[in-house]
C-alpha cells in the first residue's frame, strides 16, 4: 500500500536534516515600518478650525467718554483733556450717530438740572465740532438732568455727597443711538456675568 512505501523515504528525509550542521548566524534583518503620515491631535470632527497665518482683524472700536464739569457748563481744561485723549482720526474715521449725555448732581429743581444737564452736552458738542470737525449732523444730544446718577449725591445723614456730586456733573460721549447704546451694554453685562459665573465653578 502506498503508505508502507513512503514511510521509509520519510525516515531517509529526516535523516539527512538530522546530520546536516547549522550555518553561522546572519545579522537580523532591519525591518522597516512605513513611515505614518502626521496628524493633528484635534479630532477632525469635532468642528474646531485652526488659525490660519495672516493678519488679524482688528476689534470694532467702542467710543466712551466721560468728560468732567464744574457747577456751570462751561468746558474747564480737564474737560478738554478728556476729549482730546482722544486722536482727532478716531472721531472722523468712525461712521454713525455720536450721542452726548448730559447729565447733573441733585441741587436744586428738576427742572434746572435738565437744563444744566443738556447745556453741558451742547458745549461739548460745539467743542467736537469747532475743535474736532465732527459733522454736527451726527451728533444727538440728550439731557437726563440728575436722573442717572453713577455716585451718591447725598450722604446716609441727608447732607450733601460734595464728591458724589462732583462726579454726577459730567457728560458722557457715546458711539451708536440710544437703542444702540443699551443693548450694546446689557450685552456686555450678560458676558460679564457669565463669565464671573464661570471662574465661581472653578474655584
Amino acid at each position: 500500500m502506498m503508505w508502507r512505501r513512503a514511510f521509509p523515504l520519510t525516515l531517509m528525509v529526516l535523516g539527512m536534516a538530522a546530520c546536516t550542521e547549522p550555518g553561522p548566524a546572519g545579522e537580523p534583518e532591519e525591518v522597516v515600518e512605513p513611515e505614518q503620515p502626521l496628524r493633528s491631535i484635534i479630532r477632525e470632527d469635532a468642528g474646531i478650525e485652526l488659525p490660519e497665518d495672516g493678519p488679524t482683524t482688528e476689534p470694532a472700536k467702542v467710543l466712551e467718554v466721560t468728560v468732567p464739569f464744574g457747577v456751570g457748563s462751561g468746558l474747564s481744561e480737564a474737560a478738554r483733556e478728556a476729549i482730546d485723549a482722544f486722536d482727532a482720526e478716531v472721531w472722523e474715521e468712525e461712521e454713525g450717530i455720536i450721542t452726548i449725555f448730559g447729565h447733573s448732581d441733585s441741587i436744586g429743581s428738576d427742572e434746572a438740572n435738565e437744563r444744566a444737564s443738556l447745556a453741558r452736552a451742547e458745549a461739548v458738542a460745539d467743542y467736537l465740532v469747532e475743535e474736532l470737525g465732527v459733522d454736527r449732523e451726527r451728533l444727538n444730544l440728550v439731557g437726563l438732568g440728575e436722573h442717572n446718577p453713577v455716585a451718591p449725591n447725598l450722604n446716609l445723614d441727608g447732607s450733601d455727597n460734595q464728591a458724589g456730586q462732583a462726579m454726577n456733573r459730567r457728560v458722557e460721549i457715546v458711539l451708536g443711538t440710544p437703542g444702540e447704546i443699551v443693548e450694546r451694554r446689557a450685552l456686555a453685562e450678560q458676558s460679564e456675568r457669565l463669565e464671573a459665573a464661570e471662574n465661581a465653578q472653578e474655584l
